[in-house]
């Protein structure tokens, strides 16, 4: 199972609880194959009804 994968079933569990990640580590936008790849994949095994639960803070630098 992918990273990604595991961030969207986390994303998709109803837990109240806090979840840290560091996105940058998904995919490689260096070598644009491999991170279209990877976005691809993404699409292919989020559920057609996903909706992330609770409140999501994202920061950004």
């Amino acid at each position: 199972m992918s990273g990604g994968e595991v961030l969207l079933q986390t994303l998709n569990n109803n837990l109240p609880w806090l979840i840290c990640s560091l996105i940058h580590k998904f995919g490689n936008k260096e070598n644009e194959k491999e991170y279209n790849e990877f976005i691809e994949d993404l699409k292919r095994i989020t559920p057609k009804n996903f909706e992330p639960k609770g409140n999501i803070f994202v920061f950004y630098r």
